[in-house]
């Protein structure tokens, strides 16, 4: 089983463009990951962009990678969710509010 490698890269790419990595993610790339050319990762732009891309060059402080294909996806549950619950003493309905904004 391969792993699938994603890394937030904010933008709008169209297939076959070579996109440079920010700072952040080309040392997550290169130097964490130790991902070599050719390698294949998931771009993602947190507004339900995905592209699929291919490592084409390392440099010191930059990756280039070539968009090979771009999805449109969603990662909504879609699954609803109703929470009920009586009056609680103030620490405990502060720990459930925060668990109900945590679930989203």
């Amino acid at each position: 089983m391969t792993r699938s490698i994603r890394i937030y890269q904010p933008g709008f790419y169209e297939p076959h463009h070579l996109v440079l990595l920010d700072e952040a993610a080309a040392h997550h790339v290169a130097v964490v990951l130790r991902l070599k050319v050719g390698a294949k990762l998931t771009l993602f732009d947190g507004q339900q962009h995905e592209y699929q891309a291919l490592i084409k060059q390392i440099h010191k402080k930059q990756v280039w990678v070539q968009i090979v294909h771009q999805q449109w996806m969603t990662r909504e549950s879609p699954y609803q969710l109703h929470l009920w619950q009586s009056l609680a003493k103030n620490e405990r309905m502060e720990w459930l509010i925060q668990k109900a904004v945590e679930l989203g």
